[in-house]
């Protein structure tokens, strides 16, 4: 019963999606589109073994992956850039306040969803709001921290 439900839900967005501006008509498409994928696949193989512990343990490793890079990729990318030892670091730790705060808020808000709807949205979750949100926020992040104007 929740497969079809789900279905549905992504069959409506899908639709619902045509009344929709171009930019977001594609993306609620490709979310409708992705979720229903998901749904067929797991249909298809029940012995998938993905549970909701799994779900938070790699969304938590991932951020956390992220979280332990960051020196190292913004010493490679950003420090060379930069002149300002204060700003290195301001941005470096814009970048990870982000990761560290908006990890627990990301696990309570996929455990809610999926306690709402049911155990088949997660790995919509896990693409929409997962390590992809996190990669697009410390991408502008950066982009913002390497447009600051240097002094004189």
């Amino acid at each position: 019963m929740d497969y079809l439900a789900h279905l549905a839900t992504a069959v409506l967005v899908w639709l619902t999606a045509g009344f929709l501006p171009i930019p977001w008509r594609a993306l609620l498409r490709a979310l409708a589109l992705l979720h229903a994928a998901c749904l067929g696949i797991s249909a298809l193989m029940p012995i998938f073994p993905y549970a909701v512990d799994d779900h938070t343990r790699a969304l938590s490793a991932l951020t956390l992956l992220m979280l332990t890079a960051l020196p190292l990729v913004m010493a490679a990318m950003h420090y060379i850039i930069e002149r300002s030892h204060e700003r290195r670091l301001l941005a470096t730790l814009m970048i990870a306040a982000w990761l560290v705060f908006s990890l627990p808020l990301k696990l309570l808000a996929h455990a809610l969803l999926i306690q709402t709807l049911s155990p088949l949205i997660m790995p919509l979750l896990f693409i929409a709001g997962g390590p992809a949100l996190d990669i697009l926020v410390v991408t502008a992040l950066y982009a913002w921290a390497v447009s600051w104007r240097h002094g004189p």
